[in-house]
């Protein structure tokens, strides 16, 4: 299991479940007293609480293997995209330096450059920080891209989770559960994780795929126009 997966599914129902998975005292808690139905529930026992080890939950139940197969997909898209957009960027400088009685080889001839006008040396400079001004916007749209990603996966992980954890809570009567990820010490007893996978299989609930985000785009024809015409990677708003 690679880092990124290990991180998606430690904090997968941290935020959803209000940090705790409080089912008494926390989010959408039912009228005290009161069971969905309008029947009357078993007291709760003060202190009753419990824990729930996601990643061993992801494990059993195939998600880990689910999200991992997503991740990947993600990230081998995302390489050839960039690897596509590298390459017609390195075609169309070679262009631009052709268009200016250049060679591409030319550049790396301190001869050559020195002889170059001065013209040529000033538009050589904003190519050089136009690309450069790419790059970082490339990597923040990537690292973007991730993180979105990823919270894509906490999502549809915790959403199909939370309501078997609330079935199982509510029919031992625990006050609370607590991600045994963010837990520093736990009696075995109290730990409801296979009965979390029994009734996540018994319900046959399985978190929905996340889409592939879509590809960066440039504007190749306004890239090497002036150094403010770099143009932004396009928006990583699913669709």
């Amino acid at each position: 299991m690679n880092n990124m997966t290990k991180r998606i599914l430690a904090v997968a129902i941290s935020g959803a479940l209000c940090g705790a998975v409080l089912l008494t005292q926390g989010c959408d808690k039912p009228d005290e007293g009161k069971s969905k139905d309008g029947g009357e529930n078993t007291p709760v026992a003060a202190g009753s609480v419990g824990v729930v080890d996601v990643i061993k939950v992801a494990d059993a139940l195939g998600w880990t293997d689910k999200m991992k197969a997503g991740i990947a997909a993600e990230q081998a898209q995302l390489k050839a995209n960039v690897q596509t957009l590298q390459a017609d960027v390195q075609k169309s400088l070679t262009d631009e330096i052709k268009n200016e009685g250049l060679k591409p080889e030319d550049l790396a001839d301190p001869v050559k450059v020195a002889a170059l006008s001065t013209a040529q040396k000033q538009k050589i400079g904003q190519w050089q920080a136009q690309l450069n001004n790419l790059q970082q916007q490339l990597n923040q749209a990537l690292q973007q891209i991730q993180q979105q990603y990823a919270a894509e996966w906490d999502k549809q992980y915790s959403r199909a989770l939370l309501p078997e954890i609330r079935k199982v809570a509510g029919a031992k009567h625990l006050a609370a559960v607590f991600n045994s990820q963010q837990v520093i010490w736990k009696d075995g007893g109290n730990d409801i994780s296979d009965a979390v996978v029994d009734a996540a299989n018994s319900d046959k609930v399985k978190p929905e795929d996340v889409p592939l985000p879509p590809p960066i785009g440039v504007n190749l024809k306004t890239l090497f126009a002036t150094p403010s015409a770099t143009t932004a990677p396009s928006s990583t708003t699913r669709p």
